[in-house]
């Protein structure tokens, strides 16, 4: 009788960890899944005193969700001229680019002694 509740229990077991590692397999897929809607996004990924890239670029008429991503610090991200905030409990904003121009991206929020430089270029192009 002892042999057949350890083997139900050792079946069950493998049973429940051989679910738990697909539904981890299925979480990383998810993930790393590509977004249908990236090219409707520009994305500031933002670590300690940096963007991602010093200039980003977008076409007059153009509509799109500018998100925040912070990679590491605190971080808030403003386009002054455009009238946007975006920070960590609201970090999208969508925006619709009428007119070209060169805008200054700068993090907002004071975040440490590389704050005063932390800044990159919008560049809204005909």
């Amino acid at each position: 009788m002892h042999k057949w509740i350890m083997f139900v229990l050792i079946i069950g077991a493998a049973v429940l960890g051989i679910g738990a590692l697909f539904s981890q397999v299925s979480t990383n897929a998810k993930e790393n899944a590509p977004d249908p809607n990236a090219d409707k996004k520009l994305i500031f990924t933002v670590s300690n005193y940096k963007f991602d890239q010093p200039e980003y670029t977008v076409k007059v008429g153009e509509t799109k969700t500018l998100v925040l991503k912070i990679n590491e610090g605190l971080h808030e991200v403003g386009i002054k001229d455009l009238n946007v905030h975006l920070k960590k409990s609201s970090p999208e904003a969508e925006v619709t680019f009428d007119k070209a121009g060169t805008y200054e991206v700068r993090c907002e929020l004071p975040c440490g002694p590389g704050h005063a430089t932390m800044a990159a270029k919008l560049v809204v192009t005909e």
